[in-house]
C-alpha cells in the first residue's frame, strides 16, 4: 500500500490539526511498517519523520523552502493533484479536511474535522468561510471513505449532509501526557503563581470574547480572587478590536497572561499546575485539551457540547451553557467555592479510551476491508 498524505498541516506549528496528522500518521507507520507513507507538502515540514517508512517528498510536492502568500492555496488545486499522480498513491489521505478539485483516480481517505462554515459562519474568516462551504458537498461526495474526529461530527454529517461516515478515527493522548507525573495539589486558596488555562487558537468560535467579559465582570465585582490569573495558550487567529482591547486591559492589570504559542513538552506541567482548564468554546469538533487535561489531573470547566460529553464520558467536570449568563455563573461558583477538586491518574479515563494506536488500527480497519 501506497499512502498519500497531504502534509500541509505538518508544516506550521504543530497545534490541533497539524499534531493529530503526525500523530496518527507516526502510528499508522509503526503498525504498517510495509506500507510506504508520501508526504507531499508546499513548504518543508517542521518536524523530519523518524519512522523509515514516512518519506517527505519536497521534489515531487514542488515544496517552496520560504513561505510566500497565496502559494499554499494555488499549490494544493493546482499543483498537488499532478503531485499525487507522480507518487503513485494507492490512497490520497486528505489529512487536512480538503480534496483537491483535479484529484482523480485514486481513492480517498478524507478526515472530517468540524462543520463550522454550516455551523458558525460568523466565527470564521469571509474567504475560508466562502471557500469551505462553496466546496465540502464536492469533497464529501468525492471521499472513498469519510472518517470523522468523534462521533459528533459523524452525527452532523449524517444530519447536515445525509452521508453515512465509516469510523470514527478520535484524537489520541500522547504519552507526554499519560506518562506525566504530577504532583498533587493539597491547597485551598489561590497559590502566588495560581491560574487557569486556556488553551487553543484565539478566535470568536473559542468564544474567549464572553469568557473575558464575564472575567472582567468578576474583578469588577470584587469576586475574583487576587493572585488568580488566566493564562491563554495558543497562537493568534483572530478576535475583534472591543475583545482584544478588554485582553490586553486584564493583562495591564495582571489576571490575564498571554503566552502565545508554548513548545508541547511544555504543556503537561501547566495543565497539570493549573486550577483548571476553561474551555468555554461555542462548537468544536472534538476537544483535544480535555483528554489532555484529564490525563494529568486537571479539572475541567467547560461548554455542555456533544463532543465534549463524548470525551468526559462519565468522570466529573462543571459543565456550563455557551451564553455569558452561564459561564458568568460557573466561573463565580468555582472561585468563590475555592474548589480544587481533581482527577487522580488513574489510567482508565480519556487517556486510555483515546489513543493514536486504537485510532490508527480503526483506521487500517477501514482501508483493508472496503
Amino acid at each position: 500500500m501506497r499512502l498519500v498524505v497531504d502534509g500541509t498541516p505538518l508544516c506550521y506549528p504543530l497545534t490541533g490539526i497539524g499534531q493529530y496528522t503526525q500523530s496518527l500518521l507516526g502510528a499508522l507507520a509503526v503498525q504498517r511498517p510495509e506500507w510506504e507513507f508520501i508526504v507531499l507538502s508546499p513548504y518543508p515540514p517542521t518536524s523530519p519523520s523518524p519512522f523509515p517508512n514516512v518519506h517527505h517528498d519536497l521534489e515531487t510536492s514542488r515544496a517552496l523552502s520560504t513561505h510566500r502568500p497565496g502559494w499554499r492555496g494555488w499549490w494544493f488545486d493546482g499543483i498537488l493533484p499532478s503531485a499525487v499522480s507522480a507518487a503513485g498513491a494507492d490512497v490520497f489521505w486528505a489529512a487536512n479536511g480538503l480534496v483537491p478539485f483535479r484529484l482523480a483516480g485514486v481513492k480517498v481517505a478524507l478526515t472530517l474535522y468540524d462543520f463550522v462554515p454550516e455551523r458558525f459562519p460568523h466565527t470564521m474568516t469571509f474567504a475560508a468561510r466562502i471557500y469551505r462551504k462553496w466546496n465540502l458537498r464536492h469533497w464529501l461526495a468525492r471521499a472513498t471513505w469519510r472518517m470523522p474526529i468523534s462521533q459528533a461530527v459523524g452525527d452532523e454529517a449524517q444530519a447536515l449532509f445525509s452521508v453515512s461516515t465509516n469510523a470514527v478515527i478520535h484524537p489520541g493522548v500522547d504519552a507526554l501526557f499519560t506518562d506525566f507525573v504530577a504532583q498533587p495539589r493539597t491547597d485551598l486558596e489561590p497559590a502566588k503563581a495560581d491560574y487557569f488555562v486556556v488553551l487553543g487558537t484565539v478566535e470568536p468560535r473559542k468564544n474567549l470574547a464572553v469568557l473575558i467579559r464575564s472575567l472582567d465582570q468578576l474583578v469588577l465585582e470584587g469576586i475574583w480572587p487576587e493572585g488568580l490569573k488566566v493564562r491563554i495558550v495558543g497562537l493568534n487567529g483572530w478576535l475583534d478590536r472591543q475583545t482584544q482591547d478588554r485582553i490586553d486591559d486584564l493583562e495591564t492589570r495582571g489576571i490575564v497572561e498571554r503566552l502565545g504559542y508554548v513548545p508541547r513538552e511544555l504543556l503537561p506541567g501547566l495543565l497539570a499546575n493549573a486550577r483548571a482548564l476553561l474551555m468555554p468554546s461555542l462548537y468544536e469538533g472534538f476537544g483535544m485539551p480535555i483528554a489532555e487535561a484529564m490525563a494529568v489531573g486537571c479539572p475541567v470547566i467547560c461548554s455542555d457540547i456533544p463532543p465534549f460529553r463524548e470525551i468526559i464520558g462519565e468522570e466529573p467536570a462543571l459543565f456550563h451553557g455557551t451564553d455569558e449568563a452561564s459561564i458568568y455563573n460557573a466561573y463565580r461558583s468555582y472561585v468563590t467555592t475555592q474548589q480544587v477538586s481533581r482527577w487522580t491518574q488513574s489510567k482508565d479515563g480519556a487517556e486510555l479510551r483515546f489513543t493514536w494506536e486504537r485510532s490508527a488500527s480503526r483506521f487500517i480497519h477501514v482501508l483493508e476491508n472496503r
